[in-house]
C-alpha cells in the first residue's frame, strides 16, 4: 500500500514529474475508452425525399396555387375597370356632404357633428342616440315637435316604451334645450 496522502494535496504538474523523474501511479490514470459503436446508413437505406402520396399532394397544391393566381389576376383586371366608378362615387360623396352642410345651415341644424347631442336629454344614452339617428332623429327640434302618436311610432322603431319616453320627459327636455340654444 501507498502511504496516506494529505486530503487536499494537489497532484504534481507535468513539469514537476519530469524533474522528479516520477510518473503518476497506474491506478490514477483513467482506463482507455472503447470507441462508440456507429453504423452509418447506406444512401439506399434513406427514405425517398418525396413519397408518392406527397407527390400527389404537391401536384394538387400546385393546381390550387395556379387557380388562385389566375383568380387574383382576373380580380385585378376587374378592379382596374372599376377605378373610374370609384372616383365618381368619391366625388358624389363629397358633393353630398357639401349639400348636407348647406341644408343644415339653412335649417339651423348642426352639420359638424351630425345633429345635436341627444344624450343631453335625460334617459337617452349612446344606444338610444344611435337608434334615434338610425330612425332619422338628429336634433332637439325634431324631438320637441313630437306628438303622442309620433312618440309611440318612434318608441317602436328604437325598441323603447312610449311610457319611458313620457316618464323621462324627452319632449319637454328637448323643448328646453331648443329654447336655450336660441
Amino acid at each position: 500500500m501507498s502511504p496516506p496522502r494529505e486530503p487536499f494535496a494537489a497532484a504534481p504538474s507535468a513539469l514537476q514529474r519530469a524533474t522528479l523523474g516520477t510518473t503518476p501511479p497506474a491506478s490514477r490514470t483513467p482506463p482507455p475508452r472503447e470507441p462508440l459503436a456507429y453504423t452509418a446508413r447506406k444512401p439506399s437505406d434513406a427514405p425517398p425525399l418525396v413519397s408518392t402520396f406527397d407527390a400527389a399532394r404537391v401536384a394538387k397544391l400546385q393546381l390550387e396555387l395556379d387557380d388562385a393566381q389566375h383568380r387574383a389576376s382576373k380580380l385585378l383586371e376587374e378592379l382596374s375597370s372599376l377605378r373610374p366608378a370609384m372616383l365618381e362615387l368619391e366625388a358624389a360623396r363629397t358633393r353630398i356632404a357639401a349639400l348636407e352642410r348647406q341644408v343644415a345651415e339653412l335649417t339651423g341644424a348642426r352639420a359638424d357633428v351630425g345633429g345635436d347631442d341627444l344624450r343631453r336629454i335625460k334617459g337617452i344614452g349612446p344606444k338610444f342616440e344611435q337608434a334615434l339617428h338610425a330612425a332619422g332623429v338628429r336634433t332637439y327640434a325634431q324631438i320637441a315637435a313630437w306628438s303622442d302618436a309620433e312618440i309611440v311610432d318612434i318608441a317602436a322603431k328604437i325598441g323603447a316604451s312610449a311610457d319611458r319616453i313620457a316618464r323621462d320627459a324627452w319632449v319637454a327636455s328637448a323643448q328646453a334645450l331648443v329654447a336655450a340654444s336660441q
